[in-house]
């Protein structure tokens, strides 16, 4: 992809922010979650506004041609290309906000202290537990035989990584916020209250912590050949090395900044070495993991980016704010 070419932005203004936002897998619609409990979609020339929740919509992820959307009222919704909705959960007494799908059909959602874990849309959730305090983020492997959760002084890994019977706990003092998981399922990164990432190198039983971020580096995204890390939180877009030799003992690059705000969402382009990073300000900035160049995608709107995402097939990328703005980029030939 040549950073280079123009943009065609479209632009949407909502009554609340947007929290969420995520493409349908097969790149025919786009979604964003609201802070109002409604989801807008978009497919092609036709909008809808689907009254989905009665709170906050934080969670939005893309499912076959449609949307599942978690609210931090506990439910668990399904909306089809359609629009209809479809009840998928109730949890009573919790706060729900943290999902993961994996493109094999699976998907979970952090509830309390236990992750509830489907294999598919119409079968019954199994119930992973318990975790050392409230679970705040989930993430399956990439291969999709294996689910990361995040937790009070830890992250402890479900099936790994040979369906093994009992979990594996990899533990650490304090709170760990998000997670994600290397191609190779060897690395585990997770982002820490305190403002440092934590990693442990699975195969050799090794861990280290990466301090210096000014804020939370809770937005993580891997490039597409997975040799590469990028990560919000400070004032550029920090991208940790993940080749053979691993992160440890090495600097990581520095790419993209906007008047010295902070990153707040980084997204990674599915196919090219290109990564987006949204600032606090609300500017967007493209950066080139080649030529290590980054540019200006949209001006500084003077409200935090909250949400950012490739499509499929890479040649669009929305992007969503605290003020309620929505904005849909098309890469130009």
């Amino acid at each position: 992809m040549d950073t280079q070419r123009k943009l065609k932005a479209v632009g949407y203004t909502f009554d609340a922010p947007v929290n969420a936002l995520a493409f349908a897998e097969d790149g025919s619609a786009y979604a964003f979650g609201l802070g109002n409990g409604r989801v807008h979609i978009v497919r092609g020339e036709e909008r809808k506004t689907i009254e989905a929740h009665s709170g906050a919509v934080p969670t939005v992820c893309g499912y076959g041609d449609g949307f599942l959307t978690l609210s931090d009222d506990g439910t668990l919704k399904h909306i089809a290309a359609d629009g209809s909705l479809k009840d998928i959960a109730k949890f009573k007494g919790v706060w729900t906000e943290r999902m993961a799908v994996h493109k094999n059909g699976s998907f979970a959602v952090a509830v309390g202290r236990d992750v509830h874990l489907w294999t598919k849309m119409d079968a019954e959730p199994r119930i992973l537990s318990p975790h050392n305090g409230t679970v705040n983020d989930v993430y399956f492997a990439p291969d999709g035989r294996g689910l990361a959760a995040a937790h009070r002084d830890g992250v402890t890994l479900w099936a790994w990584p040979h369906f093994e019977p009992q979990p594996m706990v990899l533990p650490w003092k304090g709170a760990h916020l998000s997670v994600t998981v290397s191609a190779d399922k060897r690395w585990i990164v997770s982002a820490m209250q305190e403002g440092a990432l934590h990693m442990w190198n699975v195969a050799l039983k090794r861990d280290y912590q990466m301090r210096g971020y000014f804020g939370k580096p809770l937005s993580m995204a891997w490039s597409p050949d997975k040799k590469w890390l990028a990560t919000s939180g400070a004032e550029t877009v920090i991208v940790w090395p993940f080749d053979k030799a691993g992160p440890e003992g090495r600097e990581p690059l520095q790419l993209g900044w906007s008047n010295s705000t902070l990153v707040t969402h980084v997204a990674a382009h599915p196919e090219a070495p290109v990564l987006a990073a949204g600032f606090e300000d609300g500017a967007v900035v493209m950066i080139d993991l080649i030529d290590k160049k980054a540019f200006s995608a949209t001006a500084p709107s003077g409200h935090a980016v909250t949400a950012l995402a490739f499509a499929p097939a890479g040649d669009s990328l929305i992007a969503g704010t605290a003020n309620g703005g929505g904005l849909h980029m098309s890469f130009m030939e």
